[in-house]
């Protein structure tokens, strides 16, 4: 006797998703916070490169600067350039 051919499991065809590209309301609540943090970390970072350089001290008498302060200084505002760019972005 032969046995009947094994039929191959069919899986039902996944749903679409939901969420439609028309739906635009996802995001714009972002872009004020993006902003002003973007702001807030521009300004933390070119205090640490320009104005601190030298760190807590603030006295550059013997000519060295602080690599943590100018670090972090590079770091914030390039952050800073981040987030705004994200606020600036277009929809």
């Amino acid at each position: 006797m032969t046995e009947p051919a094994a039929q191959p499991a069919t899986q039902p065809a996944a749903a679409p998703p939901s969420s439609s590209p028309t739906s635009t309301s996802a995001g714009y609540g972002s872009t004020p916070v993006c902003l002003i943090v973007g702001i807030i970390l521009i300004i933390a970072g070119l205090y640490n490169l320009v104005l601190n350089p030298s760190g807590s001290d603030g006295s550059l008498s013997d000519g060295t600067v602080s690599l943590q302060a100018l670090f972090m200084g590079m770091t914030f505002f390039t952050s800073g350039c981040i987030f705004l760019a994200a606020a600036w972005r277009p929809r």
